[in-house]
Formats: C-alpha cells, sequence, structure tokens
C-alpha cells in the first residue's frame, strides 16, 4: 500500500465509508465476512484502495473507537 502515511489515510478513508455502510444498514450484520463483503464491495465501487490489512484496522477502529459492535450474533437481537 505504501508509506505509513499512505496507508493511515487509506484506513480512514475505509473507517468512513465503513460507518456510513453501518448507519445505512437495514439489519444488523450478522458476521464479519458479511461485513468485509460490502465494504469490499462499497470500497470498489469508490475505487478506494483496501486490502487484508486495511479492512481490519478499520474494522478495528470503529469497533474500539466507536465502541460499538459492528455485528450482532444471530438470537442477540
Amino acid at each position: 500500500m505504501g508509506t505509513p502515511q499512505r496507508l493511515d489515510a487509506d484506513i480512514l478513508r475505509v473507517v468512513l465509508v465503513l460507518r456510513d455502510l453501518l448507519r445505512e444498514a437495514t439489519d444488523p450484520y450478522e458476521s464479519y465476512a458479511d461485513l468485509k463483503e460490502d465494504l469490499k464491495l462499497r470500497c470498489a465501487h469508490y475505487h478506494l484502495p483496501y486490502d487484508a490489512t486495511v479492512i481490519t484496522a478499520a474494522l478495528d477502529q470503529v469497533e474500539r473507537g466507536g465502541r460499538i459492535s459492528v455485528i450482532t450474533p444471530r438470537g442477540r437481537r
């Protein structure tokens, strides 16, 4: 992906996309796999660079920084 500054900028952009994706979701995500797939599709739509490191870092930042769970396991709604 490039320099550490470039990686940070890429993560920030993906965090913003992830927050919008979660805000627009009509139902909570039941798995990280489903959420990651939708996030990758949204990043591709906006032509944002991403890889496993960026996706994982964005999920971690939103989950820990926002103190929210980004998924709701089955049966816990």
